[in-house]
């Protein structure tokens, strides 16, 4: 019954958004970059700052809830995250290329129209009656901020423009999730198609088929890497290139506990839809949900994980997560998030010598879905129990093959 029912949100969310035939467009693209990556290794970060390039084509957020939307996940098409045959590609190409866009000055039409498509995603059985509403308070906000078509916007003015939208949509902002407005309350939804915290739509303008011919189009989600060959698929005349962007274990594995273990953010399958119930100890016995919604990607042997405790389940999602990009052998350029931090000039460089453009270093400094402040050596706070998983045969050959030492005073 609970996949019914979650079937008939998903049909609601369709039915309610605006999403133009992109006929085959995706033909004429020319160049993709692919980042994969774990769950909390920084490809929030990575791909928010690189999409600030007038290089890049790129989405708000990530891919993943057109896979829900197209019934392409748990449940449909799927036993876990990987998908091996896409279905519904046509209506998967056409949200994609609905909300794409370059980072090329403000556009109010398609900054309605994306949070108008936004919200039902996040919203689907709240905003599908109050679209035209929604759409009076954001020309409303950006009147009252005199933000003008053609203007870029500062990170400051972006974020106020965001926090007033919401202000405005909501009235109590606290009780909603959203990655740009952080606050303490929890996430209450039995369903969900975005994943918390939510994302708001980003300053861009509309695609044009030049765009396409000139520019890479830009992706990240952590499920991308049990999905290696779904972009072949879906941009068959395009240069596809991988990024592999890695972290070390206890830093991602520290990330991963503080996510579980989150009121608000990071809800990925509510397993009630296949009649699963969870028994992971350190998160099942702490929360309402933790009976039933499993946090980030979905691996393929997660079953096999469903009763262990938080710490096994966390590390088990970063080694499969790199044990399948290795093991796909598509040719890759790996770049280390720590090294990336520590010297980004020099990781530019190397990029941009292998995606074949010129990305000139910015002091840009995102602070996307983070659940604390940055900091270095956050992981031990956990320390005990990160050094006890560390001690598995399999972390420490993964953590070689990755090129990291297990030496913990590296573990930044």
């Amino acid at each position: 019954m609970h996949l019914e029912e979650f079937e008939k949100m998903i049909n609601l969310a369709s039915a309610h958004r605006s999403v133009p035939t992109s006929g085959r467009l995706n033909e004429k693209v020319k160049n993709v970059c692919v980042i994969l990556t774990s769950s909390r290794g920084g490809s929030s970060f990575f791909k928010e700052y690189l999409s600030q390039y007038d290089d890049f084509i790129f989405l708000d957020g990530e891919e993943e809830p057109y896979y829900i939307l197209s019934k392409n996940t748990l449940g449909f098409n799927s036993e876990s995250d990987e998908i091996k045959t896409l279905q519904n590609k046509q209506y998967v190409l056409d949200c994609m290329f609905d909300e794409l866009g370059v980072n090329s000055g403000f556009d109010l039409e398609k900054y309605i129209h994306d949070w108008s498509n936004r919200v039902m995603l996040q919203f689907p059985e709240t905003f599908f009656k109050k679209l035209d509403e929604l759409a009076s308070h954001i020309r409303k906000v950006v009147q009252e901020l005199n933000i003008r078509d053609g203007q870029v916007l500062s990170q400051d003015e972006f974020k106020e423009l965001s926090v007033d939208i919401l202000n405005a949509i909501f009235y109590a902002p606290s009780g909603f999730i959203y990655d740009i407005h952080p606050k303490d309350g929890a996430f209450h939804h039995f369903y969900k198609i975005e994943e918390p915290p939510f994302v708001v739509p980003k300053i861009k303008r509309k695609l044009t088929e030049a765009d396409l011919e000139e520019k890479t189009l830009l992706f990240k989600t952590p499920q991308d890497c049990y999905r290696i060959g779904m972009f072949e698929q879906l941009f068959p005349n395009a240069t596809i290139k991988y990024v592999h962007l890695t972290r070390g274990f206890a830093q991602t594995t520290n990330g991963l506990i503080d996510g579980w273990l989150s009121h608000s953010g990071f809800f990925a399958h509510n397993l009630k839809i296949i009649d699963v119930e969870l028994n992971i100890s350190g998160y099942s016995d702490q929360f309402q949900t933790g009976k039933y919604y499993w946090k980030f990607d979905l691996p393929p042997n997660w079953y096999s994980t469903k009763a262990i405790p938080l710490g096994e389940v966390c590390v088990n999602q970063w080694a499969s997560s790199h044990e399948h990009i290795l093991a796909s052998g598509v040719d890759k350029l790996q770049i280390k998030f720590e090294e990336f931090l520590e010297n980004p000039k020099e990781e530019l460089e190397r990029l941009s010598t292998f995606l074949g453009k010129s990305l000139e270093y910015t002091d840009y400094n995102p602070q996307v879905m983070t659940t604390h402040p940055p900091a270095q050596y956050r992981w031990r706070k956990n320390g005990q129990l990160i050094r006890k998983l560390g001690t598995q045969t399999r972390i420490q050959d993964l953590m070689h093959e990755l090129h990291y030492k297990m030496d913990e005073h590296t573990w930044i």
